[in-house]
């Protein structure tokens, strides 16, 4: 049993990894390289915040829900709570610095739309970092690295059915764009992760 849930993940992994390189270079194809580099700036403010907003918190479900202390479903519930409140307040706050980073720390106006897509990215992480956490909790790891691979499956197809819609010359836009099929690919992987659940 081991060694075949090592395989999986192996397999899983690889799958991913495939999957995300593809993803990326459909996006630098079509949304040209001046709109990647703006997006690829907003990408560091986009990872201090998710980082900022979980606090550790799925981490500390995994433990929780693995150690079968405290009822699960408790466990979910005051974390859901936990999760939305602090993205509430850190989301606020943020909407507010946009201007500021764009202008003073990344020395280009045109991240401004991008950064600004960062807000709707933070409940839905949130979200699925705990559920994954769940699932590592209950020993089916295999479920996170599935999720994923459906995140990037719903990004390339965003990208390739709507990417035409999107003026070209309008270079705020096409980074957004960009922004906006991770969101696509986080809200695919979070029903993913709902499906999975075995409600009862």
């Amino acid at each position: 049993i081991f060694l075949k849930s090592i395989s999986s993940l192996i397999i899983y992994s690889f799958f991913l990894k495939v999957l995300s390189v593809i993803a990326k270079i459909v996006i630098a194809r079509n949304i040209s390289t001046y709109a990647m580099s703006i997006y690829s700036l907003t990408l560091p403010t986009m990872s201090l915040l998710i980082s900022i907003s979980q606090l550790g918190i799925p981490t500390t479900i995994s433990k929780l829900i693995a150690k079968k202390k405290y009822p699960t479903l408790k466990i979910m519930q005051v974390s859901v709570i936990l999760l939305m409140l602090i993205d509430l307040i850190v989301g606020v706050i943020y909407i507010f610095l946009v201007p500021t980073i764009s202008s003073n720390y990344l020395k280009n106006d045109l991240t401004t739309l991008t950064l600004y897509g960062i807000v709707l990215l933070l409940p839905l992480v949130s979200l699925t970092s705990l559920l994954k956490g769940y699932f590592i909790g209950i020993n089916k790891v295999e479920k996170t690295s599935i999720c994923q691979i459906s995140e990037e499956i719903a990004r390339l197809l965003f990208i390739i059915v709507f990417v035409d819609l999107i003026d070209k010359n309008n270079i705020s836009l096409l980074s957004f764009f960009a922004m906006f099929s991770s969101i696509i690919g986080e809200i695919a992987s979070l029903i993913h992760l709902i499906l999975s659940l075995n409600i009862k």
